[in-house]
């Protein structure tokens, strides 16, 4: 997410997906969250990589959060 300046604008991006296996790696996502960082695009690509079992979903506080298993 870019911002600038006073103004708040705020720029979508779309990340490749050993981008997003990294950034999730990082820290967890909620699906709003998603929704705001991320184009649509990236979004679908997230979605399908749950189903593919690439990244996780866990539940903590009633919120579903979205994160890299790990792995080395």
């Amino acid at each position: 997410m870019i911002t600038r300046g006073k103004d708040s604008t705020i720029e979508k991006i779309n990340i490749s997906e050993n981008q997003i296996i990294q950034t999730f790696r990082r820290r967890p996502y909620t699906y709003q969250d998603i929704q705001t960082v991320f184009k649509e695009e990236t979004v679908r690509k997230i979605k399908e990589m749950i189903k593919e079992g690439k990244l996780k979903e866990y539940i903590s506080n009633n919120e579903i959060f979205i994160t890299s298993p790990v792995t080395d």
